[in-house]
């Protein structure tokens, strides 16, 4: 069985300016020659102070997320990624949350 290639990115990492100053957030890229590379642009986990935080901006990078949220409430799933122009989020859970950046 071949593999397609067609859309195996070697230039594109999408990027969100900010997250690292808003909330603690850690990320691991995935790297070409790793299983997911292609599929998968990174993993990422942030915890969620509203003393620190209150929102966030996000610019469309053509990616879909998996979000995965757990805090006081419980852990609460959302798919995310279908903007098509820069939007203001709030954060209204505290918490951690862990999430797949999808290309």
């Amino acid at each position: 069985m071949m593999k397609d290639n067609r859309f195996k990115s070697t230039y594109y990492v999408p990027y969100q300016p900010g997250f690292e100053q808003k909330i603690n957030y850690r990320h691991f890229i995935v790297q070409k020659g790793q299983p997911l590379w292609g599929m998968v642009s990174d993993f990422y986990q942030f915890e969620v102070i509203h003393s620190i935080a209150n929102e966030i901006c996000v610019i469309p990078d053509g990616c879909i997320d998996f979000l995965f949220r757990y805090g006081h409430d419980g852990i609460t799933q959302t798919v995310e990624g279908f903007y098509h122009e820069k939007r203001i989020l709030p954060i209204n859970q505290e918490g951690c949350a862990f999430g797949v950046r999808f290309l």
